[in-house]
């Protein structure tokens, strides 16, 4: 009788918690199941092998411009497993364990000094917020994470966490890669008979199929051309995509080359790692951005400035990287290994410009896809939602590299 009460007692892990609790002083920080939480991570580099939920601690108190998120989902992206298998180790460390996840949404629950203010309006406990992190606080595949309060805007209340959580870092990627190639305005009301024609590579992917949509309703886009495949010609269609190339039976560069100047392409967004196969389609004025081919300095140097204040315990760049990469010297030679310097070569030569480009967290560009989003004119591509308990069931998905639109992660209620 007395073991099945000992038994009974200590399967009420709570109690057995506050028990040992009250033997300790009182500022005494326990690991306990109230400071816990479950997070999608891995321990080394590796495959998927390296992958697993866990318990880890939750995070502490946010710091000075930083907010606390209960996240409610965070969706998945390419970068997060070319990052688990060690792809950045040589310009980067790292603490462990590393958590997965840069898009999220969630609700504010607590706010560090000077974080209720930013450019769209203050914050408070209990709001609604999405966003995409800076790329070295990857944290979000988690219950909770802390986030840098610029990087944040105020969720929809029409638009659900799944679908917020879906459109980060995809439209940051798509935003910031037209201002490097097209000057045109964030405010600009749906498709404009002088808009820029578009070029999109990969256009049934998670950026791609936010890309045509944006190209549309945020940039003005008069004729989006996209790469596909036949099945998808319907879908995308419907997204506002006007030409589909099938990328199995057709080469885009032979069906969109044109000796008239203006039916070349202001925009070309290479997901695909094609650049130089759309020189010849860029006409004079424009520019093609590449998230996938030849990385270059100057990237580099704009992707490391917004991570240089990241928290201990996230990546950093190693001793010297910075500087090397911010001398002219090195810039150039990782301009020349990477090709960089002949794809710019060649856009200059036709009056263009070349740049690759790495997302980094806004809350004035999330803000306007919010309020795209809001009034129905850009929505959400989300392919499937799995709980945080199968998550790695997810990543497998994510890596099979069959998606169409996001896969996305729902936290525990």
């Amino acid at each position: 009788q007395l073991l099945r009460s000992v038994s009974a007692l200590l399967a009420h892990r709570r109690f057995l918690w506050s028990l040992i609790a009250s033997f300790l002083p009182q500022n005494t920080i326990m690991a306990g199941e109230e400071t816990m939480m479950d997070a999608f991570l891995y321990d080394r580099f590796g495959g998927p092998e390296v992958q697993r939920v866990g318990k880890i601690p939750k995070p502490g108190p946010p710091g000075k411009g930083d907010i606390l998120i209960k996240v409610h989902a965070a969706s998945l992206n390419p970068v997060d497993f070319k990052q688990r298998g060690g792809g950045l180790r040589l310009i980067l460390r790292y603490g462990w364990p590393q958590l997965f996840g840069f898009d999220f949404s969630g609700e504010i629950v607590a706010l560090g000094e000077g974080a209720g203010e930013n450019d769209c309006g203050g914050f408070a406990v209990g709001d609604e917020v999405f966003g995409m992190v800076n790329g070295l606080r990857k944290c979000t595949c988690a219950e909770y994470c802390v986030v840098s309060a610029d990087i944040c805007a105020k969720k929809p209340k029409n638009v659900t966490h799944v679908e917020a959580a879906s459109v980060g870092l995809v439209g940051m990627t798509v935003v910031q890669s037209f201002g490097q190639c097209f000057r045109a305005s964030t405010e600009t009301p749906g498709p404009s008979p002088t808009g820029p024609r578009v070029l999109i590579l990969r256009g049934s992917g998670g950026i791609g199929t936010i890309a045509i949509q944006l190209a549309k309703q945020m940039f003005g886009a008069r004729y989006v051309a996209v790469t596909a495949s036949a099945s998808k010609t319907e879908e995308l269609q419907k997204l506002g995509a006007d030409r589909v190339i099938d990328y199995k039976t057709q080469k885009f560069e032979k069906e969109l080359a044109s000796s008239d100047e203006q039916e070349l392409f202001d925009v070309i967004l290479d997901g695909t790692g094609e650049a130089s196969k759309c020189v010849p389609l860029i006409r004079k004025g424009g520019g093609i951005a590449s998230i996938e081919a030849s990385p270059d300095g100057e990237a580099l140097q704009r992707w490391l400035s917004c991570n240089a204040t990241s928290p201990e315990g996230y990546g950093h760049a190693r001793a010297g990287v910075a500087s090397f990469i911010s001398n002219p010297v090195g810039s150039w030679l990782i301009d020349t290994l990477t090709g960089a310097s002949s794809l710019k070569r060649r856009c200059k030569a036709r009056g263009a410009v070349f740049n690759h480009v790495i997302a980094s967290g806004n809350s004035s560009h999330m803000h306007n896809i919010g309020v795209l989003m809001q009034i129905g004119r850009v929505k959400a591509q989300v392919q499937a939602v799995f709980p945080l308990a199968r998550a790695t069931e997810a990543m497998t998905l994510l890596e099979a590299g069959r998606a169409t639109g996001k896969i996305v992660i729902e936290m525990p209620k």
